[in-house]
């Protein structure tokens, strides 16, 4: 093999690298503005909200309600997914919500109604 076909793994790797930090940057940053424009650090709100960032927020919210913290106690599932409806459409995107409960609890999963703000 040639130097050049040796290097490609590696030139492949950087690209996925340069394109994957140009997409996860706007959703770390954004992860904790709200659906209804009440978050920071920019007041987005809505779909303006970058696609990652909402996914994380509806993801990270539900696995801190569920850990054991040392300052509360863990939520069942049950009571973090009510949460996570109840948010919805307020901080969270509903239709994120309503794609999580019907990948996490396929059983459980019923529609949150949508809200209109």
């Amino acid at each position: 093999m040639g130097g050049d076909a040796q290097s490609h793994p590696h030139r492949r790797t950087h690209t996925r690298v340069r394109i994957c930090s140009r997409f996860r940057r706007p959703a770390v940053r954004s992860n904790h503005e709200r659906w209804d424009g009440g978050g920071y650090p920019d007041k987005l709100a809505g779909e303006d909200i970058p696609l990652g960032a909402r996914i994380i927020a509806v993801c990270d919210a539900y696995e801190a309600m569920v850990e054991d913290r040392p300052w509360c106690s863990p939520k069942t599932p049950d009571e973090a997914l009510a949460e996570l409806r109840r948010c919805a459409g307020t901080q969270f995107d509903p239709q994120l919500v309503d794609a999580f409960a019907g990948q996490v609890f396929p059983e459980l999963h019923q529609p949150t109604p949508l809200t209109r703000g």
